[in-house]
């Protein structure tokens, strides 16, 4: 317990109410009040705080706001010598969760507070860290199989939680990514395979969110010969900088290369007020075709691709056509087609 007392010691109950047997479960921290002293409790962790104030006034309102903001969801119990009620009520405001008047106190009230006030905080944080309902769950599934990369949920030893579609074709093709019969993330190779644990293990320690993620990143070789998949780990929970979440785990993503994005040219002429016809030319120069190619495959000549081009350039305020196919694969358009029966980012 963090102990912070404003009025001189001399005129207050409460140390020798702490020292009595009563209140023997509390271990306490006792700091005198000063400007700096809630700088100097930043980033400790207690379980609640007892401000001791002669009266409730605006420097007492300003103490319980700053500790309030300086250790979050810390329970905040607050002691003065009047209990009138609309001093109670603005330091629940500023963001105490109970108010005793100091002539009432007894050493078993005061513990009995405090460790309810512990007890509610407790309770509160464990009903906010409830998995989510089945329907937010799916909601969520959806989302992530629309991605055009692969997202995979993992423990901290590798094992897989939750894979979106994509994911689950890429690991279906058994060609540099998989999951073996454990559940848990593989490569083809040996060497790739330990290279991906030591960076999911890596990635999940307390504290990894500080490093750059560009030393989460790796390539995995494909036995197909084809190009390498791209792959990303990213740290989620406590590793992400959660001190709240015990739960520790990872988030790779995964992009193979050689994989045509499917863009829809009805979504592209909605977008970017594009015509059939334009629309068309935009999704095969984003399937990396030449305009000739196209142009033959559509049954058009050449000078009327390129004159729908000028148009496409006009319209989505672009000049090249690396600079379209950028516009295109990095806005909604890119989102893959929601399926006619989600699968909602399965459990593995």
């Amino acid at each position: 317990m963090l102990f912070i007392e404003e009025r001189p010691s001399e005129s207050s109950r409460l140390p020798a109410l702490l020292a009595e047997p009563e209140a023997s479960i509390l271990d306490v921290s006792m700091a005198s009040w000063d400007p700096e002293a809630l700088k100097r409790v930043a980033g400790k962790r207690f379980d609640v705080a007892l401000l001791d104030f002669a009266v409730i006034d605006a420097r007492a309102i300003a103490t319980v706001k700053q500790l309030h903001g300086r250790i979050a969801l810390l329970p905040i119990v607050v002691v003065s010598d009047h209990d009138e009620d609309e001093s109670t009520i603005e330091v629940m405001r500023a963001g105490a969760d109970d108010h005793l008047k100091h002539g009432d106190l007894s050493a078993k009230v005061l513990t009995r507070t405090l460790t309810f006030a512990v007890a509610r905080n407790v309770r509160m944080r464990k009903k906010a860290a409830q998995p989510a309902s089945r329907d937010v769950q799916m909601t969520a599934g959806v989302i992530l199989d629309r991605l055009p990369m692969g997202v995979v949920l993992v423990n901290a030893t590798g094992k897989v939680l939750l894979m979106n579609r994509k994911a689950r074709e890429i690991a279906a093709q058994n060609d540099g990514f998989l999951v073996d019969k454990d559940g848990c993330c593989r490569t083809s190779k040996p060497a790739e395979s330990q290279a991906l644990a030591d960076l999911i293990l890596r990635t999940t320690q307390p504290g990894a969110h500080e490093n750059p993620e560009v030393e989460f990143a790796l390539s995995l070789s494909r036995p197909s010969l084809k190009q390498p998949l791209l792959v990303l780990v990213s740290p989620v929970g406590r590793a992400a900088g959660d001190p709240e979440n015990e739960h520790r785990g990872a988030a790779i993503f995964i992009s193979d290369p050689e994989d045509a994005i499917e863009i829809s040219p009805e979504v592209l002429s909605r977008l970017y007020g594009l015509t059939n016809a334009e629309a068309r030319v935009v999704k095969a120069l984003s399937e990396g075709k030449r305009l000739e190619t196209f142009a033959e495959e559509a049954g058009v000549t050449t000078h009327t691709v390129r004159h729908q081009l000028k148009q496409i350039f006009r319209k989505t305020d672009t000049t090249r056509q690396s600079e379209l196919i950028k516009l295109v694969l990095t806005g909604p358009a890119a989102i893959r087609a929601q399926t006619a029966t989600p699968e909602a980012a399965a459990p593995v």
